[in-house]
């Protein structure tokens, strides 16, 4: 039955309505009497009060609601595979529903498994079921859900009664059931037990393999027996059609484990089957008795060397020989983005300096390892390390080692030469605080060390050889330091050629120059003079004084120094002090150095590591705490030391790796071997030749891929071909989710083997990302004879729709529903009404009666001289 009710969401406005009627009728009354008359006067009062009706009524939220107490039934009835055990009793549970529900309410059935087979419809009067059944390899709550509300009643209440076990092995029925919710459609639902208890089963739960392993590796498989009984059975494993293995397995009531291990003797991706044969009889379902795995076995181990040259590059390749796939480039050459640097297992940087490598190189290389699970190895070399500008960057951030000694190695000495800017534009407070900072820089000295001053302006003077850095020579340097006076001009060649002139003739182990300055030059040729006194083994810093200069840097980075720019001079004798202590640790040490065992691996295993050739150098570095030091020299200093960072791994090998140091290892088969196992030992996990992730997972008769792309762009397209075992290919575009997450379902069959390449394009087409793959698809879900039953989500859905879980059939068939009501807002019609009256007011105040009456018979006039003619 059906009827009308007025309904206002604010109620309260309505009395609005008293006081703008009061406004109106005011200025009527204020008029005398006789002017209240007419037609004129009382027909625009009569619209101002509707108008002004008509406003109160859309402020309140006026609307006529009809209200419907018709319901209808659903019965929505679950004959998937996996209710087989209980079909009987969900279909006389059904009959019994439509027995006992009203034979005035509309009833209807859907049966539902994969698909969905509208059985009853709510306008039949006849409740009998038909024998209609829908393809039962997938039980899809979320489809069957949607399918209810899209025949449910558009103004009357109605309600679902699920018959199901619950067991979802397609969709997310949690979604429809929001939907419903907000459809206002209460599903209560009747729960059916599908566990095998009585009829004897075994079924082959699982059967999974590592995500990959390298050719050469051991390799696990591993596989699940589930039974409800105890008793003897037969396992084939197969790799394609080969019989690798057959035994005979006792099988224990509830879950019995199994491995097999092998030798991966060839690479490729290759495909298993296991075949489960129960005896005696003691199976229900045959149709879980078999699946199958895909492993990727990795073969050569493809490593990019960037190097300073690519002599030393080949060198290393040599060593690596056949076992490695290697690309030789130099380090300039690197590549800048994430998916041309994921095409290699492993990045060797080899005496490469920071700056040489691209600057996106440098920018990626921490995601490289830490996101996406590669390996970096970091050798030394003359020309890297802190002589390569890697301090304080992402490489030593990603390194086991910091790029610096703790202490200096004993004996070592250290000649100073401070080189001083006494140009006029040095101020008093400047040339005080630089020379407060090289009077300080001294007491970094051991008394065994050497110290000379030289200033320059328009020319370079000697103001001290170097002396000595004891109690004596400091008092020395420190007067001298002191009288030094400003002049004209800013000449740097002239004093670099002399300060390097006199470190030349030092026999001091570091050789250092400490050149400050507040000004551009006025001169050329200042690079070549720091090259020069680099050659000879001196390094120069540079410290620019409240001065950003290029020069300065890249005098700094020629020298193989630090170029520090001070902001603020106060700081600048700490710097200076810092600076000098850093020159008194060399990192580079040279000599013949043997090698020690710091912690056992398979990178010594089986090998004389007391027998390997001693080398001749190499950089002293400080492990870090996260570091596992594997090879350090005599001294104790770190020689092969590696780290976890996130997924992937970073090696540090403190000497070289082009046969300069290590001329000796390379020329010896134990040397060459501990090189290629260090490299093995890094290597990553899993070989893999994109930054794609992906993940596959079968959801009922369809895979549900997940592409996870760098997300770089929200107009990149992400596509999927599934090639099957006969050669047939399924293309499938995936949808974008968010940026660099994209899904999809592609229909599959049950019990196939699937090569699967997913492709990440440009919006031009251009192929960014490729990632070659494969996937099983096993025997359908709907056969898991001891999955979880499926209460739980049933109550869940009951829950999210006001519903309930049903103890008996008559529980659902006697609930009655709230009318539903279905209310009409008036807004617009009441608007466009306002608009009408106010456009009838205004003609009525333009345009007086009279006149419109002598229009009236001007046109009758004219309408019966029309006639006449």
């Amino acid at each position: 039955m059906n009827s009308i009710e007025l309904a206002f969401d604010r109620p309260l406005l309505l009395l609005l309505f008293f006081p703008v009627m009061g406004l109106i009728l005011l200025p009527f009354f204020l008029l005398p009497r006789h002017r209240r008359k007419g037609v004129r006067r009382i027909l625009p009062l009569v619209l101002h009060g509707i108008i002004a009706l008509l406003l109160c009524l859309i402020l309140s939220g006026f609307s006529i609601v009809k209200v419907s107490d018709k319901q209808a039934v659903l019965l929505l009835i679950d004959l998937s595979y996996s209710t087989e055990p209980v079909q009987n009793q969900i279909e006389e549970k059904a009959e019994e529903l439509l027995s006992l529900i009203d034979e005035n309410l509309p009833v209807g059935a859907v049966v539902f498994g994969k698909d969905q087979q509208y059985l009853l419809q709510l306008t039949d009067t006849d409740r009998t079921l038909s024998k209609l059944k829908p393809i039962g390899e997938a039980t899809d709550l979320e489809q069957a859900l949607d399918y209810a509300l899209s025949l449910a009643p558009k103004e009357d209440a109605f309600r679902i009664i699920l018959l199901s076990d619950g067991k979802q092995t397609a969709g997310q029925a949690e979604n429809a059931a929001y939907r419903l919710a907000e459809s206002g459609v209460r599903v209560d639902a009747l729960y059916f037990d599908s566990t095998l208890k009585s009829s004897p089963e075994m079924q082959l739960s699982s059967f999974s393999a590592s995500e990959g392993v390298w050719k050469g590796e051991t390799f696990t498989l591993s596989a699940q027996i589930k039974s409800n009984t105890q008793g003897q059975a037969r396992l084939m494993l197969f790799e394609e059609d080969t019989l690798l293995e057959q035994r005979s397995v006792a099988v224990e009531k509830g879950s019995t484990p199994l491995l097999f291990e092998f030798a991966s003797t060839q690479g490729g991706m290759r495909s298993f089957r296991l075949e489960l044969h129960p005896e005696n009889g003691q199976d229900t379902f045959p149709e879980n008795n078999a699946s199958s795995v895909f492993l990727r076995v990795s073969d050569k181990q493809r490593l990019l060397i960037l190097s300073d040259t690519t002599a030393n590059g080949n060198a290393l390749s040599a060593v690596l020989g056949e076992d490695f796939e290697t690309t030789v480039k130099k380090a300039h050459e690197a590549p800048r983005n994430l998916s041309d640097l994921c095409k290699f297992d492993g990045i060797v940087l080899l005496n490469a300096d920071y700056y040489s490598l691209p600057a996106a190189f440098n920018n990626v290389i921490s995601e490289y390892v830490n996101v996406y699970g590669r390996s970096l190895t970091v050798a030394g070399g003359k020309d890297t390390f802190m002589f390569g500008n890697m301090s304080d960057t992402v490489l030593e951030e990603l390194s086991p080692v910091d790029f610096k000694l703790e202490e200096s190695p004993e004996g070592s000495t250290v000649a100073l030469m401070l080189v001083l800017d006494c140009s006029r534009s040095m101020n008093a407070t400047y040339m005080a605080l630089a020379k407060q900072g090289a009077i300080q820089s001294l007491k970094a000295l051991n008394s065994n060390d050497y110290a000379g001053v030289i200033s320059f302006n328009s020319e370079a003077t000697l103001q001290s050889p170097l002396v000595y850095a004891d109690a004596d020579g400091k008092e020395k340097l420190t007067h001298v330091i002191s009288a030094i006076q400003t002049g004209s001009g800013t000449f740097y060649t002239e004093a670099l050629n002399l300060a390097a002139k006199e470190l030349s003739t030092s026999d001091a182990s570091v050789k250092h120059i400490l050149f400050l300055s507040d000004g551009q030059p006025s001169d050329g040729g200042y690079y070549d003079a720091v090259i020069k006194a680099n050659e000879q083994g001196i390094t120069v810093s540079t410290i620019g004084l409240d001065y950003a200069s290029t020069v300065l840097d890249y005098m700094a980075y020629y020298g193989k120094g630090r170029y520090h720019y001070v902001a603020s001079a106060d700081d600048l004798p700490d710097i200076m002090l810092s600076e000098a202590e850093q020159a008194r640790i060399n990192p580079t040490i040279v000599g013949q150095f043997g090698t020690q065992i710091k912690k056992q691996s398979a990178i010594t295993e089986g090998l004389d590591v007391s027998a390997l050739p001693a080398l001749s150098g190499y950089l002293g570095t400080t492990a870090k705490e996260n570091a596992q030091v594997y090879l350090a020299t005599d001294e104790g200093h770190p020689l092969l030391a590696v780290a976890e960072q996130g997924f992937g791994q970073v090696c540090c090998f403190t000497s070289d790796l082009y046969g300069d140091w290590s001329a000796g290892w390379f020329a010896d088969p134990q040397g060459q071997e501990l090189i290629r196992r260090a490299f093995t030992f890094v290597r990553p996990k899993v070989q893999q030749e994109s930054t794609l992730v992906v993940k596959a997972e079968q959801n009922g008769s369809n895979l549900a891929v997940t592409v996870n792309t760098q997300g770089v762009s929200y107009l990149n397209t992400v596509t999927v071909l599934l090639e099957d075992e006969n050669g047939r290919i399924t293309e499938q575009m995936l949808t974008l989710k968010m940026q660099g997450l994209y899904t999809g379902q592609i229909p599959v069959s049950y019990d196939s083997l699937y090569r699967m390449t997913v492709v990440e394009q440009s919006p031009t087409g251009q192929e960014l990302d490729r990632l070659e793959s494969a996937v099983a698809v096993n025997w359908c879900g709907e056969y898991d004879a001891f999955a979880e039953g499926g209460q739980p989500l049933l109550t869940t859905i009951c829950n999210l729709t006001g519903g309930s879980l049903l103890k008996e059939a008559k529980e659902g068939a006697s609930i009655a529903l709230s009318p539903v009501k279905s209310p009409k807002t008036l807004t617009v019609l009441f608007v466009l009404l306002c608009g009408l009256l106010f456009i009838i007011d205004v003609a009525l105040r333009r345009l007086r009666l009279k006149d419109l009456t002598e229009h009236f018979y001007e046109w009758q006039e004219l309408w019966q001289a029309k006639k006449t003619k």
